[in-house]
């Protein structure tokens, strides 16, 4: 199985599948995004979703911590930051992989 991503004009949707990584630069074809924001939208309670920047060793850009729900947990960016989003699946918890959306806007 495999992540399923969706780029469009400024925004990248990943579903998970709960077991790969997702890299900005294997996984869209491009390295350095000028990012807005990082939404996550939960499958279930205890979710938890972390992205770094450039490899799954990076600088922590944004982390969840556990969704008390399934409500959309939202961090935008006052200033857009360059990065290479990158996720370790092995450190994210996803009740339901294919129910969950990750969400990143860029300009």
């Amino acid at each position: 199985m495999s992540n399923t991503t969706t780029e469009g004009r400024g925004t990248i949707v990943i579903v998970p599948d709960g077991s790969t990584d997702w890299v900005a630069g294997t996984d869209t074809g491009i390295e350095d995004y000028k990012v807005v924001s990082i939404q996550f939208i939960p499958s279930a309670a205890n979710d938890r979703l972390i992205v770094r920047d450039k490899s799954i060793t990076g600088i922590e850009k944004f982390d969840s911590g556990l969704a008390p729900g399934t409500a959309p947990i939202f961090e935008p960016y006052p200033e857009p930051q360059w990065m290479m989003p990158v996720i370790d699946a092995s450190e994210c918890t996803f009740g339901t992989p294919a129910s969950c959306k990750i969400i990143i806007d860029y300009i």
